[in-house]
């Protein structure tokens, strides 16, 4: 019997090799070859494990022309903090596609936090404003650092402001990012600033909209990203009938997006009324931003395939520079 070999790779030598703006590109082609058909991304299966309504989540993808397919195993346990462990814990199988062999485990709370920060830094560039100068971060997580990272790389700001459940969240938000950027970061609680804001990201698990339709002016860009069930919403229902709306993927959207849903229950939104998943408009099949006055949400839950991406990416520049543990199974 032949000696197989896996790949071990920690959080640690993920980070060390994969950049915001090689993770921006790789989800460009994976969103382009996802809205043209050319992956399998099925819905992700969700398993509640507790009587907390903690969950594990399992989201396998192949896309159709790479070596390569993967499953990501994600938990979500809210009380983890109280035992010294995340919330939010991630694991990436990544599979040889021609022969079935797993080739890596690694990671996949970084890989997560990346690749979701790099969607949002793509819809930034193909449907903000090109002089955007003033943005806000709407939660304090890690996917809101990483939405600060991303939208840093396609947009030169003069100023963002953040904002989190509490004052103190913020302030220590910006004192831990600060001298990451040459622009300025405020920790605010006044929604008003986002009056002033070209883009706006919401990073939240909340189940209610986190800013007021009345803050948002003509030409705002906004990703919205935290919520990912049909109960949880960031966005005002004014602003998303008010919007160019883009998703990641429209059938994962009206099954998992409470910002889609809601409005679609109430028979004031329809699918129709989503403009284009985020992949046509990469690839040039649909427009992007056509006017400054105009108001873009991209919407986004996270599909398999941007996971599948950057793991692969991540898997040959490992195996390139020789990092990882290699391990005889």
């Amino acid at each position: 019997m032949s000696n197989k070999e896996i790949l071990f790779l920690s959080s640690k030598e993920i980070e060390s090799i994969l950049t915001m703006q090689d993770s921006i590109n790789a989800v460009r082609s994976a969103f382009i070859n996802f809205s043209q058909g050319k992956a399998e991304d099925p819905q992700r299966i969700s398993l509640n494990l507790s009587n907390e309504n903690d969950e594990a989540l399992f989201m396998p993808a192949y896309e159709k022309d790479s070596d390569f397919a993967s499953l990501k195993i994600v938990s979500v346990f809210k009380n983890n903090p109280r035992f010294n462990l995340p919330k939010i814990q991630a694991l990436i199988v990544l599979i040889d596609s021609n022969t079935g062999s797993a080739l890596s485990v690694m990671d996949g709370e970084y890989i997560t936090s990346m690749r979701t920060g790099a969607a949002s830094g793509l819809a930034t560039d193909l449907l903000a404003k090109r002089e955007s100068k003033i943005a806000a971060i709407i939660g304090t997580g890690v996917q809101a650092v990483k939405q600060l990272e991303a939208i840093s790389c396609v947009r030169d700001f003069d100023k963002i402001y953040v904002y989190g459940l509490a004052i103190d969240d913020a302030i220590k938000f910006v004192n831990e990012n600060k001298d990451k950027y040459s622009f300025d970061l405020f920790a605010e609680e006044n929604r008003n600033h986002l009056e002033e804001c070209d883009i706006i990201c919401t990073a939240t698990s909340s189940n209610k909209p986190v800013f007021r339709n009345k803050n948002i002016k003509d030409g705002t860009h906004i990703n919205s990203i935290g919520s990912y069930k049909p109960d949880m919403c960031e966005v005002p229902e004014e602003t998303i009938l008010k919007s160019k709306v883009v998703v990641d993927s429209i059938s994962a959207c009206l099954k998992e997006a409470g910002d889609i849903i809601q409005p679609i229950n109430k028979a004031t939104f329809s699918k129709d009324n989503i403009y284009a998943e985020l992949g046509e408009i990469a690839s040039g099949v649909k427009k992007g931003r056509e006017n400054n006055k105009e108001i873009t949400v991209f919407k986004s839950v996270g599909i398999a395939i941007q996971d599948l991406v950057v793991a692969s990416l991540v898997y040959k520049k490992a195996i390139d520079m020789k990092l990882g543990k290699l391990v005889n199974y």
